[in-house]
């Protein structure tokens, strides 16, 4: 099932970059992307995030700790997280 999940992202991904052709930046809303994935694709995934978010806003929204503690880690802290009650 991750697979099929990992394809999503990217046709995600490819879609945002192709409607913002020649215009600014979109930023990219993500929605427990993380949800099917092992922990090995889940480090891979949030570290090409992290990359991808050089050059636009990424809002990642998850109800999983596994994910936020990953994403803090992958990314040095250098996050903003948001809990919502």
């Amino acid at each position: 099932m991750g697979t099929v999940e990992q394809m999503y992202l990217a046709l995600r991904i490819a879609l945002v970059q192709t409607i913002e052709k020649n215009s600014e930046k979109l930023p990219l809303l993500l929605d427990e992307v993380l949800s099917q994935y092992d922990d090995s694709r889940s480090l891979k995934t949030i570290g090409m995030l992290r990359d991808i978010s050089d050059e636009r806003q990424i809002i990642f929204f998850t109800c999983k700790l596994r994910d936020v503690e990953m994403v803090k880690s992958v990314c040095n802290n250098n996050v903003n997280i948001i809990k919502l009650k």
